[in-house]
């Protein structure tokens, strides 16, 4: 039976989480940021205009995230394996096929886009560059969010705060070297995606039972569930 103890301490874990989890991401950013202005007003533009266009499309990644979360849960609630590996094999292929669509569609627009932002030739001729990247890691991003979804969803909030403040180490220290904006977007904030979806893929395989351990203590109690 839940008290109303046991209730607060894993609201305040879960929120502990997140705020490391958000904090690191805000960090991260605000790091990226400040290393482009290193560089010159033209690849800073660049950035900015890149961020924002990259914002939009992070939101309808995202969307699809709250789905994958509540499903996860219920089938979480319902102690059933098989239904919850069956939520996280669809709603991983979702994430890859949105992410695919994504993709294709920055690349169409990405002729077009910089001189809808600026008719500067150094901002445009820089965004050139970004934006063929942006829609290579649209599968990446997309996987990323909808794994980590899915791990909240088996309240594995301590390994996704824990693996995205990990993660934004790593991409501020490889930004910490770059000599451009590009490599700020190929190796920093491609750095900081890989480590969330490793991060969150450990969480979602120890939800699925797929993990030794968790996956001997899942059967033991639902053993026990079954003789009580």
């Amino acid at each position: 039976m839940l008290t109303k103890s046991k209730i607060l301490a894993t609201i305040v874990k879960a929120n502990a989480s997140m705020i490391l989890k958000q904090g690191s991401l805000l960090v991260t950013w605000a790091y990226a940021t400040k290393r482009a202005a290193k560089f010159g007003s033209a690849q800073v533009a660049a950035h900015q205009v890149a961020l924002s266009f990259w914002m939009v499309f992070a939101y309808i990644l995202d969307a699809v995230s709250v789905s994958a979360q509540i499903l996860l849960s219920k089938a979480r609630t319902r102690k059933s394996l098989d239904e919850m590996r069956s939520v996280t094999k669809y709603m991983t292929s979702v994430a890859a096929m949105q992410g695919l669509f994504i993709a294709l569609i920055i690349a169409g627009l990405a002729p077009y886009v910089p001189s809808f932002f600026t008719t500067d030739e150094a901002v445009i001729s820089q965004l050139k560059i970004l934006l063929p990247v942006l829609s290579m890691q649209q599968v990446l991003i997309s996987l990323t969010f909808v794994t980590e979804a899915l791990a909240a969803g088996g309240s594995q909030f301590a390994l996704l705060g824990v693996g995205t403040a990990l993660s934004a180490f790593a991409a501020i220290t490889l930004m910490a070297n770059a000599t451009s904006v590009l490599e700020i977007w190929t190796r920093g904030i491609l750095a900081m995606f890989l480590g969330r979806f490793a991060a969150a893929g450990i969480g979602v395989l120890n939800v699925n039972g797929l993990l030794p351990k968790f996956k001997s203590t899942f059967i033991r109690k639902g053993k026990a569930h079954k003789q009580g």
